[in-house]
């Protein structure tokens, strides 16, 4: 939940940067990702199993 909150932090919160940790559901919210205007950054791991490759593609692509 760390990294989600994170996240939604960087679209709904007054805050200079972001970074994340493992955002697991992040892909769920990639509406949201237009409103992003700070930096971000974002962990995620290329084996992990708790969110899977589809999951970082969307998000890495999101954040293009």
């Amino acid at each position: 939940m760390g990294g989600l909150l994170t996240f939604l932090s960087a679209v709904r919160v007054p805050v200079d940067a972001a970074v994340a940790y493992y955002g697991g559901c992040i892909d769920q919210h990639l509406i949201e990702a237009p409103k992003i205007s700070l930096p971000l950054m974002l962990h995620l791991g290329e084996d992990d199993e708790y969110i899977p490759h589809a999951a970082q593609q969307k998000i890495e692509k999101a954040r293009r």
